[in-house]
């Protein structure tokens, strides 16, 4: 049985639950990620021409991004109520 023959066979569950493993496989080594070439270029474009306006303090900047992220997280764990409690717990914490 082929690796797509047997995704086909999987519910939908099944496959989200799937792809979690994997994504949890690839990140567990943060140094074995490398990032994209495309991705260099786009930071340096991003901090040779920033958006006009006003800036956040980096507090401020570092809250709204924790948040963004717990709320993702959170999203993501919908699957799994004990993972949303878990998410929850730190979150509060």
């Amino acid at each position: 049985m082929t690796l797509k023959t047997m995704i086909g066979t999987l519910s939908r569950d099944e496959k989200l639950a799937a792809m979690d493993l994997i994504w949890r496989d690839l990140t567990a080594d943060s140094q074995a990620f490398i990032s994209p070439t495309w991705h260099e270029k786009v930071i340096s474009e991003r901090l040779d021409h920033p958006v006009p306006g006003p800036t956040l303090p980096l507090a401020e900047a570092k809250a709204e991004i924790k948040e963004a992220i717990d709320v993702v997280a959170i999203l993501d764990c919908r699957r799994d109520p004990d993972m949303i409690a878990l998410r929850l717990r730190k979150t509060n914490a």
